[in-house]
């Protein structure tokens, strides 16, 4: 078939396809938005099935949606608070270290004459942004502002979308698809769905449950002196062992070695021991060398390791994006590679029956 009656007969097709392209491109900006309401619908498609046997699709989808934005605004509120609160005990411990360092080193400190002269050095130069501020970065900063809050919106709007639409824009999709490709497409959307659920279910469930175990590690820390015996400052450690964890297998052991380095400082060996076998033992080896890998394997049945390379890999080549995506498409590559040599034995062992010489009956 020619070009000219190719276009012809795909006309409508090429159209379509052409503007898709346009949308995508004016909406580059807002890509990441999409995506992440797209990977965060796959999520709670299940949910939303299981709500619209009770009450009306639109109504389903609004309050999961809801629900979502709540949690997430209340989790960052909360979190702000609790740092905010305790912003000075965090630097207060940091510059507790650097002293302690400098000692080592004995790197002369004259008191507190170098903090003195950061904080100054510090002051001067916001003094001197803020004199050199300008009606265009005061623009910029309003209209950056407001870019945030539309691409909220904009969030708002399209998870509510594709958690409404997602099984209708699926079963579109899988009508369209050969049936010679059906298994290798169900593959890779099957093992998409999985790493999604990994990704937004086991490691937030694991971040949460570093958060409760943490708890009880921040509390022995301060029967030992190490941290104040307050509430906050307990819920403080623990909520910082259970961010960090979102990022696996080193968020709980940088904590745990920030706060072994602090208790050395402050000439605590008991606080060294604790971090070191309980801290250890609750944060970082039940999580990340049992827990994790049987949660991780039993959904994708990959190799953590894998996961950590694509985790970073991601978020190394395409920014905050890629933390997401980084995953998805190692896992698409590993499904690609077990289904381009499945379909090449198969073509082997078709090539080779075809080769075997008839056998006539005596």
């Amino acid at each position: 078939m020619s070009v000219s009656a190719f276009i012809r007969n795909h006309l409508c097709v090429l159209i379509a396809l052409l503007v898709f392209l346009i949308i995508i491109i004016m909406s580059w900006k807002y890509l990441f938005v999409a995506i992440l309401a797209l990977t965060l619908a796959v999520v709670l498609i299940p949910i939303h099935r299981k709500f619209i046997r009770k009450i009306p699709a639109p109504l389903s989808s609004a309050i999961i949606t809801t629900a979502v934005f709540v949690l997430v605004v209340g989790l960052c509120a909360f979190i702000a608070v609790i740092f905010s609160g305790n912003w000075y005990y965090l630097t207060e411990m940091i510059q507790r270290i650097i002293v302690w360092i400098a000692d080592i080193f004995q790197i002369p400190m004259h008191g507190n004459s170098f903090f003195s002269d950061m904080s100054t050095g510090i002051l001067s130069t916001l003094t001197e942004m803020m004199m050199n501020i300008s009606p265009e970065v005061i623009f910029s900063t309003v209209s950056d502002a407001v870019s945030i809050v539309f691409g909220f919106v904009l969030l708002y709007a399209m998870l509510y979308l594709f958690i409404i639409s997602g099984d209708r824009l699926w079963a579109d999709i899988w009508d369209i698809i050969p049936e010679k490709s059906k298994h290798g497409i169900g593959m890779m959307a099957v093992r998409t769905k999985k790493i999604l659920y990994s990704l937004y279910g086991v490691h937030v469930f694991l971040a949460l449950l570093v958060f409760i175990l943490a708890l009880p590690y921040g509390w022995i820390l301060s029967l030992a002196g190490v941290i104040p015996g307050t509430i906050d400052s307990i819920v403080f450690l623990a909520l910082f062992c259970g961010i960090a964890a979102l990022i696996p297998m080193i968020g709980a052991v940088f904590v745990i070695v920030f706060m072994s380095i602090y208790s050395l400082a402050i000439g605590s060996i008991a606080g060294v021991l604790i971090s070191v076998f309980v801290g250890y033992f609750l944060l970082s080896f039940l999580i990340d060398f049992i827990l994790r890998p049987k949660m991780t394997a039993k959904l994708v049945k990959i190799r953590p390791m894998l996961i950590f390379i694509g985790f970073f890999g991601g978020g190394a080549i395409m920014g905050v994006i890629g933390f997401v995506m980084g995953p998805i498409f190692l896992v698409l590559g590993i499904t690609a590679y077990e289904i381009f040599f499945e379909e090449m034995r198969k073509a082997k062992e078709l090539e080779m029956a075809d080769n075997i010489p008839d056998q006539k009956l005596v």
